[in-house]
């Protein structure tokens, strides 16, 4: 769940579908239809994640278990093993078959001759897209996983897309920061935050070299042009990407 908080977290920020979700609460028609129109899956994605500003997911427990458990099938689409009571009513499926399974005197029987068979279905998956019959080279598909999932990587990020990720995350929250006046936080205004919170994700903090030219005032000038102000600009870059693609129903898709 927590890897969906993540994706719910960035997609929150997506400033389209936070419009499309007050045009739908609202009613405001033509505001859907234009939107339907600049992203051609979005009726499909507003039914699968429905409307996540009408809810506080970050804040109720209730909320978020109530929005969470009619959709979980959509990220964990867990396979498993049940008897069809009716076959006649069965309809084939990608990545599934209707076997009739001998029960022999044992388990260790009905297994044996199970593992054999799943061996030569292994053999004939490489041969079904030789073979004429549509239904085979229906069943012979590997089954098809959840609907959302990781983009590109599948649910396993490599260590450099959860840098990323959590750099990106932490940036897009200092933009909700302001100066003493009022103020947006400028990119040397950010690299200071961040080394000033110990736990940032990038792993910087204050030197007292630093520390000395904050208090003389030109702490901030010399960091423009340098590699800190470039790794903020890129994380702001990175968040930008990631919240954009969620409309598409990708994530993380820094592209």
């Amino acid at each position: 769940m927590n890897r969906i908080l993540q994706w719910l977290w960035f997609f929150l920020n997506n400033r389209d579908y936070r419009r499309y979700c007050w045009a739908r609460r609202t009613k405001r028609d033509a505001v859907c239809l234009e939107l339907q129109q600049q992203y051609p899956g979005l009726t499909e994605l507003f039914d699968d994640w429905g409307d996540i500003h009408a809810v506080d997911l970050f804040g109720d427990a209730a909320a978020q278990r109530e929005w969470w458990e009619p959709r979980s099938h959509l990220f964990w689409d867990l396979p498993h093993i049940k008897w069809i009571e009716e076959p006649s009513e069965y309809k084939p499926r990608a990545g599934y078959m209707l076997v009739e399974l001998p029960l022999m005197k044992t388990k260790a029987e009905a297994l044996r001759m199970f593992e054999k068979f799943l061996d030569l279905n292994e053999t004939g998956r490489k041969r079904a897209h030789e073979s004429t019959k549509p239904q085979f080279r229906l069943i012979m598909q590997k089954r098809p996983g959840s609907k959302y999932h990781y983009h590109p990587e599948g649910w396993k990020l490599s260590t450099a897309t959860r840098k990323a990720l959590a750099k990106a995350a932490y940036v897009g929250r200092l933009r909700y920061r302001k100066t003493p006046a009022g103020k947006p936080l400028s990119l040397t205004d950010k690299v200071l935050a961040i080394k000033e919170d110990p736990k940032n994700p990038f792993g910087w903090s204050l030197t007292e070299q630093d520390k000395r030219d904050i208090a003389k005032g030109v702490y901030k000038k010399g960091l423009f042009g340098g590699s800190e102000v470039t790794l903020v600009k890129r994380a702001q870059k990175d968040f930008d990407a990631y919240v954009r693609n969620t409309i598409y129903g990708r994530f993380p898709d820094n592209s």
